[in-house]
């Protein structure tokens, strides 16, 4: 079986990005799960800061290749 997805670009850039990017991003999200499942178990912690999260967040994409302009709407 085949798909093929098309875009009508420039107009449809943000849709193109989020879709050539999806496996990336469901990649960051389970890794993500794992952070914070490892933080919980091992560490004992239920509770982070916002900003140990988003650096965590931030770490993941750069390491796959994911930009910001994804998260835009």
């Amino acid at each position: 079986m085949k798909a093929t997805l098309k875009f009508k670009l420039p107009e449809e850039q943000h849709e193109f990005m989020i879709a050539s990017k999806a496996a990336s991003l469901a990649y960051v999200i389970s890794e993500l799960d794992s952070f914070l499942r490892s933080k919980a178990k091992y560490e004992g912690k239920n509770k982070l800061e916002i900003d140990e999260l988003r650096k965590e967040i931030r770490r993941l994409c750069e390491e796959n290749n994911v930009t910001y302009e994804v998260f835009e709407i």
